[in-house]
């Protein structure tokens, strides 16, 4: 959750999708994901093949689905 609010605070790295997976789905948590700005929670596997089907998903989805938004102008300046 610290590296969620850092990302999500920094102008710099807020463009980037942040996907959370935890091995619990507690509502609390969960809500407190969405209320840092994180893109996505979902609940991990507990098999090794469909944590690995998750991984192939998110990237996919997150790869070749999405149109992400660009980095601002002040982030692409740094770059």
């Amino acid at each position: 959750m610290d590296v969620l609010k850092v990302i999500k605070s920094t102008p710099e790295l807020m463009h980037i999708p942040i996907v959370v997976a935890a091995g619990s789905d507690d509502p609390t948590f969960v809500r407190a994901v969405y209320e840092l700005n994180g893109n996505c929670f979902i609940r991990e596997p507990n098999e090794m093949t469909e944590f690995l089907k998750f991984i192939e998903t998110c990237y996919q989805f997150w790869g070749n689905v999405v149109t992400l938004s660009p980095k601002s102008r002040k982030a692409a300046a740094m770059c």
